[in-house]
C-alpha cells in the first residue's frame, strides 16, 4: 500500500480539539475634551498606544474628514496579546462635535472619545461532542481553569483604559478623569 493516501476520517483515536473565541466587553469610557489643537488629538492618541501602553497592533479602519468645517471622525482598533488565550482589544471612536474654530493656539473645539475595552478569549472544545456536552466542557474549563485569570485580565484592561484617557488629558493640560471607568456586568462565557 505504499504510495497511496489513506483517509482516516473515521479513526476515533485522534480527536480534534478546536478553539472557540468569545469577546466580552469589560469596560467602557467616554470623554469630552474641549481643547485647543483639537486636530492633534487623533495623532496623539495613536502615539499613546505605542509609547505609553506598549500596544503595537493599532489599525485605523475608518477615517472621514470635512475640509470645510475641519471636522473629523475616526474608528480604530488596537490589539494586545495578553497571554496565549487572551487578547485585549480597544475599540475607539474619536470625532469632533461641531466645527473647529481657528485661534492663536490652533484649531479649538470639542472632541469626543468613546473607548470599549474588550477581552477576546479562546477556549478549547471538543468538536465531536454534542452541543450540551460542549457547553458543559466549556463551563468546567471556565469555572476551574480560567476564571481567576479572567478577573486579572479584566483589572489590567481597566487600568490600561484609565491610563489611556489620563495620558490624552495630560497632553492637553486637562485634569485627570474624575470617577471610575464604567465597569460592565458580564455573563459567563457559556
Amino acid at each position: 500500500m505504499s504510495g497511496k493516501f489513506v483517509n482516516n476520517k473515521n479513526n476515533k483515536k485522534f480527536k480534534k480539539i478546536s478553539k472557540m473565541k468569545k469577546k466580552i466587553t469589560v469596560a467602557k469610557a467616554e470623554d469630552w475634551l474641549t481643547i485647543p489643537r483639537a486636530n492633534e488629538a487623533y495623532e496623539k492618541m495613536m502615539d499613546i498606544f505605542g509609547d505609553e501602553l506598549g500596544i503595537k497592533d493599532v489599525n485605523e479602519y475608518y477615517f472621514e474628514e470635512n475640509m470645510d468645517t475641519k471636522k473629523f471622525r475616526a474608528k480604530i482598533k488596537a490589539k494586545n496579546q495578553l497571554d496565549t488565550r487572551t487578547k485585549l482589544i480597544f475599540d475607539i471612536v474619536i470625532f469632533t462635535d461641531g466645527p473647529l474654530k481657528e485661534t492663536d493656539q490652533g484649531l479649538y473645539g470639542k472632541v469626543v472619545l468613546k473607548v470599549n475595552a474588550i477581552l477576546e478569549i479562546e477556549f478549547p472544545y471538543e468538536e465531536n461532542l454534542p452541543k450540551v456536552l460542549k457547553k458543559t466542557f466549556g463551563f468546567i474549563w471556565w469555572a476551574f481553569s480560567y476564571k481567576r485569570q479572567f478577573e486579572y485580565w479584566k483589572e489590567v484592561s481597566e487600568d490600561k483604559l484609565k491610563s489611556f484617557i489620563t495620558e490624552i488629558r495630560k497632553y492637553f493640560n486637562l485634569e485627570p478623569p474624575v470617577g471610575k471607568i464604567k465597569r460592565l456586568h458580564y455573563k459567563p462565557i457559556l
